[in-house]
């Protein structure tokens, strides 16, 4: 509003506003470092796995079908692996067959399916 002199009065924006503020500028600014980090990350393991692919196709006569297929056989033996459940033997509740103790308490779980080094990436 305008006090009649040329005068505004603007709402003063309280400490705690200012504060979420640089927050929000600050973590805004954090996360976009992330995605270009992890962006140039996933170039380069694109750019590893051609060159995998190169030498692999070339020296096993592997084809574009072949590899195909073999990624829809790891695929689904993933989606098995990380939607597998298996039952704590202690407290009986249904737990993730990837997890090597029972989240609710803590008891050692028999993993039912071979963990492949994958998993943990």
């Amino acid at each position: 509003m305008n006090d009649g002199i040329g005068h505004y009065n603007v709402p003063a924006i309280d400490l705690t506003e200012k504060k979420t503020v640089r927050e929000a500028s600050r973590n805004s600014s954090d996360n976009s470092s992330r995605i270009e980090r992890l962006e140039k990350k996933l170039e380069t393991l694109s750019i590893i796995n051609e060159v995998l692919w190169g030498v692999v196709s070339e020296s096993e006569n592997i084809t574009l079908s072949k590899l195909k297929e073999m990624m829809v056989e790891v695929e689904l033996d993933r989606t098995k692996r990380n939607t597998a459940k298996v039952e704590c033997g202690k407290c009986k509740l249904s737990i993730p067959a990837n997890k090597t103790k029972c989240m609710y308490c803590g008891t050692d779980l028999v993993f039912q399916f071979e963990i492949s080094p994958f998993d943990s990436l």
